[in-house]
């Protein structure tokens, strides 16, 4: 039987760093997952965010070609 995958959730402020030390210890034996939080404001939206799998964009982080320094066509 397969181990399901590992989800760690970094808190605000942190990234996949802060999880080191258990990426560490189970990478071998299980699939580690760990989302990408940058520009999240509240935990909510984070934890929104992983329940649907969708990702969190701020106007520092648009598309390509439609940041605030691209006019509208």
């Amino acid at each position: 039987m397969t181990a399901s995958p590992l989800l760690l959730l970094p808190g605000l402020l942190c990234n996949r760093m802060v999880c080191a030390p258990q990426i560490a210890a189970f990478e071998r034996e299980r699939e580690i997952v760990v989302p990408d939080f940058r520009g999240y404001d509240s935990f909510d939206a984070m934890a929104e965010a992983t329940r649907t799998g969708t990702s969190y964009q701020t106007i520092l982080d648009p598309p390509p070609g439609h940041g605030p320094r691209h006019l509208a066509r």
